[in-house]
C-alpha cells in the first residue's frame, strides 16, 4: 500500500483491498453477524498486510469509524 501524508486523500484501492463493501453484507439482512464469514474475510485482509506498523480503520454500513488501530 501506498504512503500517504496526514491530511491527503485516501488510497483509492483501499474498498478494494479490504472488501470493504463485501464485508457490509456480511451482517446485512440478519439480526447476528455471520461470524465465520467475519473471521474469514479478517484472514483475507491479513495476508494482505505488510509486517510493519500502520494505521487501520473499520466502518460500519453507513461509513461510520467503528475502530482506527
Amino acid at each position: 500500500m501506498s504512503r500517504s501524508e496526514a491530511g491527503s486523500p485516501p488510497d483509492p484501492r483501499g474498498a478494494e483491498r479490504f472488501n470493504e463493501e463485501r464485508a457490509t453484507y456480511t451482517v446485512k439482512g440478519s439480526t447476528q453477524p455471520d461470524l465465520a464469514a467475519g473471521v474469514e474475510a479478517i484472514r483475507e485482509v491479513l495476508k494482505t498486510l505488510k509486517p510493519r506498523p500502520g494505521v487501520y480503520r473499520m466502518l460500519d454500513a453507513r461509513g461510520d469509524v467503528l475502530y482506527v488501530g
